[in-house]
C-alpha cells in the first residue's frame, strides 16, 4: 500500500490517494471525489516531485462520471 499524488489527466491537479499494488496492476482509491476516470487514460503516480510509477487505466465504476471517495474500482494494468 502507498499513499500518493494521483494524476489521470495532463491538466488535472494531483490527487492524493492510496494505491494497492497487485504484480502489474493496482487499484486505486481517491480520498475525494474525481471526474472522467477513462479507461485508456494514463496515470501517474507521485511523491512530490518525484514520479513512482504509473499506467492505463483498465476499467473504471459504472457511474465515472464523478467518482466518489472509498471507490476502489479503478483497475491499473501495465505498471512501471
Amino acid at each position: 500500500t502507498i499513499d500518493a499524488q494521483v494524476k489521470i489527466r495532463y491538466k488535472a491537479s494531483l490527487a492524493p490517494a492510496t494505491i494497492n499494488a497487485y504484480g502489474d496492476w493496482a487499484k486505486i482509491q481517491f480520498e475525494s471525489p474525481q471526474r472522467a476516470i477513462t479507461p485508456g487514460q494514463a496515470v501517474v503516480f507521485y511523491d512530490n516531485d518525484e514520479i513512482l510509477g504509473g499506467g492505463i487505466i483498465e476499467t473504471a465504476p459504472p457511474h465515472a462520471s464523478k467518482v466518489g471517495a472509498g471507490t476502489t474500482d479503478h483497475n491499473i494494468n501495465n505498471l512501471v
